[in-house]
């Protein structure tokens, strides 16, 4: 899957908790570990932070996080 930040942040890092994975969690790819994945977002100023998620054969998601 795959994760795009935009807006009032950064993505600091993303992961999927599998133990045996060696992609990096600084990159904005990886492959799910049952399912899940994890996306850390930093705020850099107040605002609000847009996390869109996609995935082949899934619909893409959108999640927006007000920062004050």
């Amino acid at each position: 899957m795959s994760v795009e930040v935009s807006g009032a942040g950064v993505l600091l890092g993303f992961g999927s908790a599998d133990p045996s994975t060696e992609e990096r969690f600084d990159t904005t790819e990886r492959h799910t570990y049952e399912g899940r994945a994890l996306a850390v977002l930093r705020p850099t100023s107040a605002g609000k932070i847009r996390l869109t998620a996609t995935a082949p054969g899934c619909d893409s998601v959108d999640v927006v996080v007000t920062v004050e």
